[in-house]
């Protein structure tokens, strides 16, 4: 696998070999171009997207150095994309979706140019499809459980990071202070240049939905565990916020629903508000996670971000099972021109799978 998180992310930027744009790289192969038409065609009526075009999405092109630029087999990657279409993010932020490689192939021309064609389907719907037009109320109160099982004596969490943006030594003193065993995973963004810190932390949902004021255990132990949790994710997130454009994705599972609450920028202040209102937030998602399995809509992810003017978690989006994006946000997508080549975030190791509530 190239990986297995719950987010592959796309970080756009120019790839050229021997001064040829990659975009060419398809007129100039009969093949490719046929499979292009073709690929378009087989997708046009895709529910999910407002627009399909073509993109060279990998090459064979190295750097000064002759080292491929971005290493990884092509192949492999065709074919994980039939399989399982790859999100297009803003950068590679979780938060940003622009759309989905839904299709690829793998082709070379006789100079010597292997590449990767890929259909990419963008979410430019109008109207766009929102909570409310499915009749769900996102912002609905919902109670914390009252109790919790104690955590799992197996339990594991997550910590991935690009090596580039965040220093391992940084990840591995964190994940020692983790009240819980922690695998530390190295990830490629693969950006021209690292201008953000993005973390991605994989943990259980009910250590979030836990809420000291209402929820009780069998046991003190318990208790404390859940609390250790707690003040160790409010650490972390402030420790990143002290740095520049900083992103921390925590992400959980609720069934087959992939959850993330989205940790942004650099007031700590702002940190510790969204942490107060995590455990209720939690509740909410699995609660909406919920109700749209009642629905037959079966949501595979769900993503908040923490709203300061109203002190709130809102659900940025809903990604349905058939592709389809709910989001009431206007401003979500924001789908820029189409660029001439993108590079693939690959992580090097994949994160555990996170357990469910």
């Amino acid at each position: 696998m190239i990986e297995r998180a719950c987010v592959r992310s796309v970080e756009r930027y120019l790839l050229c070999k021997n001064g040829v744009k990659m975009p060419d790289l398809i007129e100039k192969n009969l093949q490719a171009s046929a499979w292009m038409k073709a690929a378009l065609a087989a997708h046009a009526g895709d529910i999910a997207f407002g627009r399909l075009a073509s993109s060279v999405i990998w090459s064979n092109a190295t750097d000064a150095n002759e080292v491929l630029l971005v290493p990884l087999d092509p192949k492999q990657l065709a074919a994980e994309i039939n399989a399982n279409p790859f999100p297009l993010l803003l950068g590679h932020d979780p938060g940003r979706p622009l759309g989905k490689m839904v299709a690829a192939e793998v082709f070379e021309n006789p100079t010597g140019e292997v590449f990767v064609a890929a259909v990419l389907g963008f979410y430019e719907n109008d109207p766009r499809l929102g909570f409310s037009d499915l009749g769900l109320d996102p912002a609905a109160k919902v109670s914390s459980p009252e109790t919790l099982p104690s955590l799992p004596s197996e339990l594991r969490f997550g910590l991935a990071a690009d090596p580039r943006e965040v220093e391992l030594a940084s990840l591995n003193e964190l994940a020692g202070e983790a009240p819980i065993p922690v695998d530390v995973q190295e990830r490629s963004n693969n950006a021209a240049e690292a201008s953000t810190t993005f973390v991605t932390v994989s943990m259980l949902l009910m250590a979030l939905v836990w809420n000291p004021f209402v929820t009780t255990f069998a046991n003190e132990a318990s208790k404390d565990a859940y609390a250790a949790v707690k003040n160790w994710l409010k650490k972390l997130t402030a420790r990143f916020a002290e740095r520049r454009n900083s992103l921390v994705e925590v992400q959980s599972f609720h069934g087959s629903c992939c959850i993330s609450f989205m940790f942004r920028g650099d007031d700590v202040a702002r940190q510790y508000k969204a942490h107060e209102g995590l455990a209720e937030a939690a509740a909410r998602a699995a609660h909406l996670v919920g109700q749209m399995q009642a629905a037959r809509l079966a949501p595979v992810r769900l993503v908040y971000e923490f709203h300061a003017s109203d002190d709130l978690w809102y659900p940025s989006f809903a990604e349905l099972s058939d592709g389809r994006l709910v989001s009431d946000d206007a401003t979500l997508i924001a789908v820029e021109k189409l660029p001439h080549g993108l590079s693939l975030g690959i992580n090097r190791a994949s994160l555990p799978e996170p357990n469910d509530l």
